[in-house]
């Protein structure tokens, strides 16, 4: 079970990754030293985050998303229509024009 105990340590260190940049977050800034200090531990801990997530990813065999084009079906014809394609009735009968006026 050594990938189950890989997949286990990814998850933790997920949930680590955004506990601890959560918490800082919240951490009172005092002067712009703290403050790039505080951007630089908070882009680290996305950048650990967003590796756990891709090894979790990877783990459970999952492909990037668009990686994998689903097969094309083959196209069906058209269903063929059956039987007669006019009214099987007469229609009606129309009297021949007559060249005469009335």
């Amino acid at each position: 079970m050594p990938q189950a105990r890989g997949l286990i340590q990814a998850y933790q260190i997920r949930d680590f990754a955004a506990s601890e940049a959560l918490a800082l977050r919240e951490a009172e800034v005092k002067d712009n030293q703290e403050r790039f200090a505080r951007a630089r531990a908070l882009r680290d801990l996305t950048s650990v985050w967003s590796d756990a997530c891709d090894r979790i990813r990877i783990l459970r065999g999952r492909p990037l998303p668009g990686s994998l084009r689903p097969e094309h079906k083959s196209k069906r014809a058209a269903p063929r229509v059956e039987g007669p394609l006019r009214r099987a009735s007469k229609p009606a009968s129309v009297p021949p024009a007559s060249d005469t006026p009335a």
